[in-house]
Protein backbone atom coordinates (compact mmCIF):
# COMPACT_ATOMS: atom_id res chain seq x y z
CA UNK A 1 0.00 0.00 0.00
CA UNK A 2 2.67 2.25 0.93
CA UNK A 3 4.21 1.71 -2.41
CA UNK A 4 1.29 2.31 -3.94
CA UNK A 5 0.68 5.98 -2.69
CA UNK A 6 4.20 6.37 -3.63
CA UNK A 7 3.47 5.88 -7.23
CA UNK A 8 0.23 7.49 -7.19
CA UNK A 9 2.03 10.52 -5.73
CA UNK A 10 4.91 10.13 -8.40
CA UNK A 11 2.04 10.71 -10.99
CA UNK A 12 -0.04 13.78 -9.44
CA UNK A 13 3.44 15.77 -9.10
CA UNK A 14 3.56 14.86 -12.62
CA UNK A 15 0.17 16.28 -13.63
CA UNK A 16 1.10 19.05 -12.05
CA UNK A 17 4.24 20.12 -13.63
CA UNK A 18 2.50 18.96 -16.85
CA UNK A 19 -0.15 21.81 -16.26
CA UNK A 20 2.75 23.93 -15.56
CA UNK A 21 4.41 23.30 -18.76
CA UNK A 22 1.69 23.78 -20.78
CA UNK A 23 1.25 27.33 -19.37
CA UNK A 24 4.74 27.99 -20.24
CA UNK A 25 4.03 27.08 -23.77
CA UNK A 26 1.23 28.83 -24.18
CA UNK A 27 3.72 32.35 -22.81
CA UNK A 28 6.21 31.54 -25.32
CA UNK A 29 3.55 32.23 -28.09
CA UNK A 30 2.66 35.04 -26.38
CA UNK A 31 6.24 36.32 -26.08
CA UNK A 32 6.46 36.15 -29.52
CA UNK A 33 3.45 37.76 -30.69
CA UNK A 34 3.88 40.83 -28.27
CA UNK A 35 7.63 41.16 -29.68
CA UNK A 36 5.94 41.11 -33.38
CA UNK A 37 4.20 44.20 -32.36
CA UNK A 38 6.58 45.98 -30.26
CA UNK A 39 8.77 45.69 -33.01
CA UNK A 40 6.32 46.72 -35.92
CA UNK A 41 5.81 50.17 -33.91
CA UNK A 42 9.51 50.53 -33.22
CA UNK A 43 9.65 50.39 -36.91
CA UNK A 44 7.93 53.81 -37.17
CA UNK A 45 10.15 55.82 -34.25
CA UNK A 46 13.52 54.63 -35.55
CA UNK A 47 13.32 53.55 -39.28
CA UNK A 48 17.31 53.19 -39.34
CA UNK A 49 17.54 50.83 -36.38
CA UNK A 50 18.82 47.13 -36.99
CA UNK A 51 15.98 44.56 -35.42
CA UNK A 52 18.63 41.57 -36.06
CA UNK A 53 19.74 41.61 -32.25
CA UNK A 54 16.17 42.60 -30.64
CA UNK A 55 15.00 39.38 -32.93
CA UNK A 56 17.87 37.30 -31.67
CA UNK A 57 16.93 37.85 -28.29
CA UNK A 58 13.66 37.06 -28.48
CA UNK A 59 14.48 34.00 -29.98
CA UNK A 60 16.91 32.75 -27.27
CA UNK A 61 14.31 33.72 -24.85
CA UNK A 62 11.45 31.80 -26.76
CA UNK A 63 14.37 28.51 -26.73
CA UNK A 64 14.81 28.65 -23.19
CA UNK A 65 10.95 28.74 -22.40
CA UNK A 66 10.62 25.91 -25.00
CA UNK A 67 13.66 24.12 -22.60
CA UNK A 68 12.00 24.72 -19.39
CA UNK A 69 8.71 23.42 -20.45
CA UNK A 70 10.44 20.25 -22.22
CA UNK A 71 12.10 19.48 -19.19
CA UNK A 72 8.93 20.18 -16.64
CA UNK A 73 7.03 17.57 -18.92
CA UNK A 74 9.62 16.32 -22.35
CA UNK A 75 7.20 16.21 -24.92
CA UNK A 76 9.07 14.06 -27.33
CA UNK A 77 8.61 11.19 -24.31
CA UNK A 78 4.91 11.26 -23.87
CA UNK A 79 4.73 11.25 -27.79
CA UNK A 80 7.06 9.36 -29.46
CA UNK A 81 8.38 7.34 -26.37
CA UNK A 82 11.40 7.05 -23.88
CA UNK A 83 14.09 6.55 -27.02
CA UNK A 84 12.75 9.05 -28.67
CA UNK A 85 13.10 11.71 -25.60
CA UNK A 86 16.71 10.11 -24.86
CA UNK A 87 17.95 10.62 -28.10
CA UNK A 88 16.38 13.29 -30.29
CA UNK A 89 14.70 15.61 -26.81
CA UNK A 90 16.15 18.74 -25.33
CA UNK A 91 18.48 16.50 -22.63
CA UNK A 92 20.79 15.53 -25.99
CA UNK A 93 20.43 18.87 -28.18
CA UNK A 94 21.46 20.34 -24.94
CA UNK A 95 24.47 18.11 -24.40
CA UNK A 96 25.22 18.39 -28.15
CA UNK A 97 25.37 22.18 -28.04
CA UNK A 98 27.53 22.49 -25.11
CA UNK A 99 30.17 20.09 -26.60
CA UNK A 100 29.77 17.16 -24.14
CA UNK A 101 29.94 13.72 -26.36
CA UNK A 102 26.65 11.61 -25.87
CA UNK A 103 25.63 8.42 -26.35
CA UNK A 104 22.39 6.61 -25.92
CA UNK A 105 22.40 2.59 -26.15
CA UNK A 106 18.68 1.29 -25.62
CA UNK A 107 17.62 -1.91 -26.04
CA UNK A 108 14.54 -3.87 -25.17
CA UNK A 109 10.76 -3.97 -25.68
CA UNK A 110 10.48 -0.48 -23.74
CA UNK A 111 7.24 0.76 -25.22
CA UNK A 112 4.88 -1.63 -23.06
CA UNK A 113 6.02 -0.46 -19.88
CA UNK A 114 3.70 2.60 -18.63
CA UNK A 115 4.86 5.97 -19.14
CA UNK A 116 5.45 6.32 -15.56
CA UNK A 117 8.24 3.79 -15.24
CA UNK A 118 9.72 5.42 -18.32
CA UNK A 119 9.56 8.80 -17.10
CA UNK A 120 11.04 7.96 -14.24
CA UNK A 121 14.01 6.54 -15.81
CA UNK A 122 14.25 10.11 -18.15
CA UNK A 123 13.93 11.91 -14.76
CA UNK A 124 16.83 9.44 -13.37
CA UNK A 125 19.17 9.97 -16.61
CA UNK A 126 18.76 13.50 -16.28
CA UNK A 127 19.56 14.03 -12.30
CA UNK A 128 22.38 11.86 -12.57
CA UNK A 129 24.08 13.59 -15.89
CA UNK A 130 23.03 17.40 -14.22
CA UNK A 131 24.59 16.42 -11.42
CA UNK A 132 27.92 15.18 -13.03
CA UNK A 133 28.06 18.58 -15.36
CA UNK A 134 27.14 20.93 -12.57
CA UNK A 135 30.65 19.77 -10.62
CA UNK A 136 32.21 20.06 -13.95
CA UNK A 137 33.18 16.82 -14.16
CA UNK A 138 32.36 14.97 -17.42
CA UNK A 139 32.93 15.73 -21.19
CA UNK A 140 31.56 12.44 -21.94
CA UNK A 141 28.37 10.73 -21.03
CA UNK A 142 27.28 6.94 -22.01
CA UNK A 143 23.68 6.06 -21.40
CA UNK A 144 22.53 2.23 -21.61
CA UNK A 145 18.94 1.20 -21.18
CA UNK A 146 17.86 -2.63 -20.84
CA UNK A 147 14.45 -3.75 -20.27
CA UNK A 148 12.68 -7.25 -20.51
CA UNK A 149 9.42 -8.42 -19.15
CA UNK A 150 10.11 -11.79 -18.39
CA UNK A 151 9.62 -12.56 -14.33
CA UNK A 152 7.91 -9.46 -13.99
CA UNK A 153 8.94 -6.12 -15.97
CA UNK A 154 12.31 -4.65 -15.41
CA UNK A 155 14.46 -1.53 -16.63
CA UNK A 156 18.02 -1.56 -15.88
CA UNK A 157 19.78 1.72 -16.54
CA UNK A 158 23.68 2.51 -16.45
CA UNK A 159 25.22 6.72 -17.15
CA UNK A 160 29.07 6.70 -17.21
CA UNK A 161 30.71 10.19 -16.72
CA UNK A 162 33.71 10.27 -17.75
CA UNK A 163 36.22 13.44 -18.04
CA UNK A 164 38.62 13.28 -21.49
CA UNK A 165 41.35 15.69 -20.92
CA UNK A 166 41.08 18.14 -24.07
CA UNK A 167 37.26 17.88 -25.01
CA UNK A 168 37.28 19.26 -20.78
CA UNK A 169 38.46 21.87 -22.66
CA UNK A 170 35.65 22.50 -24.98
CA UNK A 171 32.34 22.32 -22.99
CA UNK A 172 30.19 25.29 -22.73
CA UNK A 173 29.65 24.69 -19.09
CA UNK A 174 27.28 28.00 -19.27
CA UNK A 175 24.95 25.91 -21.73
CA UNK A 176 25.17 22.81 -19.89
CA UNK A 177 23.84 23.92 -16.56
CA UNK A 178 20.74 24.56 -18.56
CA UNK A 179 20.18 21.04 -17.59
CA UNK A 180 19.69 22.22 -13.90
CA UNK A 181 16.35 22.61 -15.06
CA UNK A 182 15.10 19.29 -15.64
CA UNK A 183 16.46 17.97 -12.01
CA UNK A 184 16.01 18.51 -8.29
CA UNK A 185 19.82 18.29 -7.43
CA UNK A 186 19.51 16.37 -5.08
CA UNK A 187 21.75 14.37 -6.57
CA UNK A 188 22.54 10.58 -6.44
CA UNK A 189 19.25 10.68 -3.33
CA UNK A 190 16.64 11.65 -5.70
CA UNK A 191 17.81 8.61 -7.94
CA UNK A 192 17.61 5.98 -5.30
CA UNK A 193 14.26 7.71 -4.67
CA UNK A 194 12.99 7.31 -7.71
CA UNK A 195 14.17 3.65 -7.97
CA UNK A 196 12.85 2.76 -4.54
CA UNK A 197 9.13 3.78 -5.33
CA UNK A 198 9.67 1.12 -8.13
CA UNK A 199 10.97 -1.24 -6.48
CA UNK A 200 14.47 -0.85 -7.61
CA UNK A 201 18.00 -0.22 -6.09
CA UNK A 202 21.02 2.02 -7.03
CA UNK A 203 24.70 1.04 -7.64
CA UNK A 204 27.79 3.36 -8.19
CA UNK A 205 31.48 3.01 -9.09
CA UNK A 206 34.25 5.01 -9.62
CA UNK A 207 35.90 4.78 -12.56
CA UNK A 208 39.59 5.80 -13.21
CA UNK A 209 38.57 9.38 -15.46
CA UNK A 210 34.38 9.11 -13.68
CA UNK A 211 32.07 7.13 -12.33
CA UNK A 212 28.91 4.94 -13.14
CA UNK A 213 25.60 4.15 -12.03
CA UNK A 214 23.39 1.43 -12.72
CA UNK A 215 19.85 1.50 -11.22
CA UNK A 216 16.80 -1.12 -11.17
CA UNK A 217 13.46 -0.41 -11.52
CA UNK A 218 10.99 -3.23 -11.55
CA UNK A 219 6.78 -2.71 -13.28
CA UNK A 220 4.82 -2.18 -10.05
CA UNK A 221 2.14 -4.56 -12.02
CA UNK A 222 3.78 -7.33 -13.52
CA UNK A 223 2.33 -8.74 -16.43
CA UNK A 224 1.76 -12.87 -16.53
Amino acid sequence: MAMALAQRNVALGEAQLRVTAQALDQLRDSIGGVFGMMLGRLRHLQPVADDAGFRRQAQIAQEQIYLLTDCLSPSQLRERGLPAALVHGSLAQTLQEAGVKYWCDLRGPVSLFPQSMTLAVYRMTCEAIADALLTRDASDVLVKIRCGTRHGGWIVLMIETKRHPVRMQHVDWALAHRLRASATGLGRKAIEDRAATFGGQVRERALRHGRRLIASLHEPHPRD
